[in-house]
C-alpha cells in the first residue's frame, strides 16, 4: 500500500502546481504497474474552488485552464477518487466554508466512516481533523519456511578444480593488496561454488513465525514465568522472593559476624574492622632487608621475526576436518583441501606477517593476530 501526504500552499505558481499533479500520476503509475495494491493520498490541497458535494462530478466556477480543473482532470484521467464531501475549514464563527484536506484513493469502496472533529487546541478557525477507516486486504502467510544448505559432499570437485586451474592467479594477483587478493579468491570461490556445488531446499515443519528469533522466543519465556509467579504469589511466595533473591548480583549488607573467639558482633563498623584483618592477613609481609638481585643475562634465542611458509600453510589446510562448518567467509573446509594449491599461491607474491593479514578477519571474524 502506497501512502502519501501533500500539502499544497494556496496561490502557488503554476509551475508548482504541476509538480502536485505529477506526483500523483507517479503514484498511480506505481499502483498500475502492480508495485502496490492500493494508493492513500491526503493532505491539505487548499482548492477552495471546487465544489466536492458531488464526488461523482465535482464542480469548479474557474476557467478551463486554471489550476482547480487540471487537478479533476488529472483525478479523472487517473481514476481516482476523492472521498471527502463535506466543508473541513472552520472559520471564526463556528461555520464550515471550504473543502480543502481531502482523501484521495483508487478504490472508494474501501473508505468508511469520514468523521469530522474540531480543530486541534483552543481555536476558532482552523482546519478540521479527519478521521477515516480503510479496509485492507486480508494477508495470509505461511508460517512453514523454506531454508537451503550447501551438499558439499556431493561437489563436483573435478569441474571445481578445472574452473579454479582456468582462472590466471599469478597474473591476477601481481601488484595487489593481501585485502584484494583475499576478495578476488573468494570472488572464483563463490562463483564456482554456485555452478558445483548442489544445494537442496528443505522446509520448516514447525509453525513458528518467521519474526520469531531466539532472542524474542527467551524474552518471551522470561515474561510467561515471572507471569506465572505473580499468579502463585498468594499460594506460595516463596517462589517469588526466591527469584527476586537471585536476581540480586551481590548481598546489601551483612547483618552478623562470628570472630575467632565466638562472638556475635552486629555492628557495622565492626564487622568491617574484622574483614579487614581477615583479608590483610592472608598476604605475606614482603622482607626488605633480603632482595634477590637479578643479573643481565645474555640471550641467543630471540623471536624477532614469525615467518609463515608455504609447507605450514599446506600442512594445515590438509589437516582440516570436513564435518566443520563454514566460517565467517563461507568458506567450508572441505573445499580448501582440494584449493591448496591456489591458495599457496598467495604466499609467492606476500609475506604474511602480523601487520598483514586481511582485514575481514578482524572486521567479521573478530580475530586478531597474537605474534
Amino acid at each position: 500500500m502506497l501512502i502519501g501526504c501533500i500539502y499544497r500552499p494556496p496561490d502557488i505558481p503554476h509551475e508548482y502546481n504541476n509538480y502536485v499533479l505529477l506526483s500523483i500520476n507517479a503514484a498511480k503509475m506505481s499502483i498500475y504497474q502492480k508495485e502496490y495494491s492500493d494508493l492513500f493520498i491526503t493532505g491539505d490541497f487548499n482548492y477552495n474552488t471546487i465544489d466536492w458535494s458531488d464526488n461523482n462530478c465535482p464542480f469548479s466556477a474557474t476557467d478551463n485552464e486554471s489550476q482547480t480543473n487540471k487537478f479533476i482532470e488529472c483525478l479523472e484521467d487517473c481514476f481516482l477518487f476523492q472521498c471527502v464531501c463535506e466543508p473541513t475549514f472552520q472559520i471564526a464563527n463556528y461555520k464550515s466554508t471550504n473543502t480543502l484536506d481531502l482523501i484521495i484513493t483508487n478504490d472508494k469502496n474501501k473508505i468508511v466512516s469520514i468523521t469530522h472533529s474540531a480543530p486541534l487546541g483552543n481555536v476558532k478557525q482552523g482546519h478540521h481533523l479527519l478521521k477515516c477507516c480503510y479496509l485492507m486486504n486480508d494477508y495470509k502467510f505461511s508460517t512453514k519456511h523454506k531454508k537451503s544448505n550447501r551438499l558439499y559432499q556431493k561437489g563436483n570437485y573435478e569441474l571445481f578444480s578445472c574452473h579454479s586451474n582456468s582462472v590466471d592467479w599469478e597474473n591476477g594477483y601481481k601488484s595487489k593488496s593481501i585485502n584484494e587478493m583475499y576478495d578476488l579468491f573468494l570472488y572464483h570461490y563463490n562463483y564456482a561454488t554456485n555452478l558445483f556445488i548442489p544445494r537442496i531446499n528443505y522446509q520448516n515443519r514447525r509453525n513458528r513465525n518467521k519474526w520469531i528469533t531466539p532472542e524474542l522466543k527467551h524474552k518471551n519465556n522470561i515474561k510467561q514465568f515471572e507471569s506465572t509467579l505473580a499468579s502463585k504469589f498468594k499460594s506460595n511466595p516463596k517462589l517469588l522472593y526466591k527469584y527476586i533473591n537471585e536476581k540480586k548480583s551481590v548481598k546489601t549488607h551483612i547483618r552478623a559476624l562470628e570472630i575467632d573467639n565466638g562472638e556475635i558482633i552486629n555492628d557495622q563498623f565492626a564487622i568491617a574492622t574484622e574483614l579487614n584483618k581477615y583479608f590483610h592477613s592472608v598476604y605475606v609481609d614482603n622482607n626488605c632487608t633480603n632482595i634477590i638481585e637479578f643479573h643481565n643475562i645474555p640471550s641467543n634465542l630471540l623471536l624477532n621475526t614469525v615467518l609463515i611458509t608455504q609447507n605450514d600453510v599446506q600442512t594445515r589446510l590438509q589437516a582440516l576436518d570436513k564435518s566443520k562448518s563454514v566460517g565467517f567467509d563461507f568458506v567450508h573446509p572441505y573445499i580448501l583441501m582440494q584449493l591448496v594449491n591456489i591458495i599457496l599461491i598467495i604466499f609467492n607474491f606476500q609475506k604474511i606477517d602480523g601487520n598483514r593479514y586481511p582485514t575481514r578477519y578482524v572486521e567479521e571474524g573478530k580475530c586478531n593476530a597474537t605474534f
